[in-house]
């Protein structure tokens, strides 16, 4: 702890040039006792010290709650003290002073890909997100879209705090700006985790989905694989949100007081060493460690032919995870290491641009830049999961010996009558959809058959009145085919009778088509579905 206290004073040292000395100095007298000048303005002694206003060498005026600036640049609008304390017009102390510098310049560049990183994932986004297939509740939608929502996170935050490096190049003194930028930038720490988590997560779902498309039978539900793939997401998002506790609820003032060197030692300093950004770097290491555990437990358990050795395992890891993973741990080590040496701090006003935007926003922009290249290079995995079936049904097709050129067009099976491939099937259809049919009266005048009057070949035995009925032989009905067909289905049920046989009761109606043998006795109407 001694020799760490050594180091920071070591740096405050060697960068106390670097900032504006800040040191009392008297009030110039004015006309009387009462009267002073400050930046060739007369001032009221009285109010000023019952307000507790100091003028300062670094060309400011100020107590504890107000600060103006004094250099003769800002003259002509130098601030307004009535005796009641109010104050009116003056150039506040936080306001653009300085033209924009190097960090600034290199912040609209960052803020400017992050930015366009915002429209093509929102590609992604859109193209991974539609739905092809029916969800179902082993596999939702919302999983395969996580990784973009978290993407869209970290580019705003990014976006945010990559503009708030302006204002810290231009601002005569540090304010709200540098503590904008160093929020936003924790902030991005777990949602680039979560981001590089949910696509690792969703690689391995991925895997299993085809399995299980193939096979349905493949993976039991309650077995150790579901168990572990239960755990491990809450476990991440247990140390993600701990690390979004240790660091963002605090009192931030701290990294603003960089005025000088003494309020840089006794405030910044102390900010920055805080416990509480050590504990949650290592907090945000072991989010990280269940990351490659579990594309470890996928490749174990989806990759099954390359599960076996260890080499096998490396390369059946996809190389943008690789990269991904690695330059996130990049980002927390950064994290980790600005809470020991403030000199290279994010929130520090005079650290090196290239430890800010080398360490710690150019690995969020290449996570971003690979997840974006791979999105739009795979295809919808719906789309990929009709592919796979077609395929597989094109394979087993040629297995049987069918020739796809020769089967039915794909709106044949919805033709009528065309529900089976077997006798039984199609009667049962039929059944089906003749069943409550009314018969109106000119069906019921189809079904009655005309013979010819005159026959070659009469049986002596026949009887006029045989005769008679032998020329209009009523014809099954359509209700009568429905219990044909039924008693094709059903052994138990016995055969109508039909034609000349049919008891008195069963004789069917023939409607208008009655006219033409009105000598024949009529026949009795069974119901209504006959008239």
């Amino acid at each position: 702890m001694f020799v760490h206290t050594i180091r920071t004073r070591d740096w405050i040292e060697k960068n106390v040039h670097t900032y504006i000395k800040r040191d009392l100095i008297p009030f110039e007298p004015g006309e009387n006792s009462t009267d002073v000048i400050i930046n060739g303005k007369h001032y009221n002694l009285t109010t000023l010290q019952q307000y507790d206003f100091a003028v300062y060498n670094n060309g400011t005026l100020s107590n504890s709650s107000y600060c103006y600036l004094t250099i003769p640049s800002v003259s002509q609008n130098m601030p307004i003290i009535f005796p009641n304390g109010s104050i009116v017009n003056g150039a506040s102390c936080y306001s653009p002073f300085y033209p924009i510098g190097q960090r600034g310049i290199i912040g609209l560049a960052f803020a400017a890909m992050f930015a366009i990183s915002i429209l093509f994932t929102l590609v992604c986004l859109r193209k991974h997100g539609q739905l092809f297939i029916q969800q179902t509740k082993r596999f939702r939608v919302i999983g395969r879209r996580w990784q973009w929502y978290w993407a869209l996170f970290v580019t705003a935050c990014g976006m945010i705090a990559c503009f708030s490096e302006v204002d810290v190049d231009r601002d005569y003194l540090p304010s709200a700006p540098i503590i904008i930028q160093t929020i936003f930038w924790y902030l991005s720490i777990p949602a680039t985790l979560a981001c590089v988590w949910e696509s690792v997560r969703h690689w391995g779902s991925w895997q299993e989905r085809q399995l299980y498309d193939a096979d349905p039978f493949v993976y039991r539900n309650h077995d150790r694989r579901s168990k572990i793939e239960f755990y491990l997401p809450l476990v991440f998002y247990l140390f993600a949100w701990l690390n979004f506790f240790m660091n963002i609820p605090r009192n931030w003032l701290g990294f603003q007081a960089q005025a000088d060197s003494s309020q840089t030692l006794n405030n910044f300093i102390p900010a920055v060493e805080d416990s509480r950004f050590k504990a949650g770097a290592v907090l945000a290491f072991c989010a990280w460690c269940i990351i490659p555990i579990h594309l470890w437990h996928s490749i174990h358990y989806y990759k099954p032919e390359a599960s076996q050795k260890t080499f096998g395992r490396l390369r059946s890891i996809p190389p943008v995870f690789v990269l991904t993973i690695s330059l996130s741990l990049v980002i927390i080590g950064y994290a980790e290491a600005s809470a020991w040496v403030p000199g290279i701090n994010l929130g520090g006003l005079k650290a090196n641009s290239g430890y800010i935007y080398g360490l710690g926003f150019a690995p969020e922009i290449l996570i971003l830049l690979l997840h974006i290249i791979n999105g739009l290079r795979n295809p919808n995995e719906d789309l990929e999961l009709l592919r796979q079936r077609a395929s597989r049904s094109e394979a087993t097709d040629e297995m049987l010996g069918i020739d796809r050129r020769a089967r039915k067009p794909r709106w044949w099976t919805h033709v009528a009558n065309e529900f089976g491939f077997d006798n039984d099937a199609k009667l049962r259809a039929l059944a089906n959809t003749n069943i409550g049919h009314r018969r109106t009266e000119e069906e019921a005048g189809r079904d009655v058959r005309m013979h010819e009057l005159a026959r070659q070949h009469l049986d002596d035995e026949v009887t006029p009145e045989s005769d008679i009925e032998e020329h209009f032989v009523d014809r099954p009905t359509r209700r009568d085919n429905v219990h044909v067909q039924s008693g094709l289905l059903d052994i138990t049920t016995p055969p109508i009778r039909s034609g000349i046989h049919r008891e008195p009761s069963e004789a069917p109606s023939f409607g208008s088509a009655t006219t033409a043998v009105s000598q024949v006795q009529q026949q009795q109407i069974r119901s209504m579905l006959d008239v």
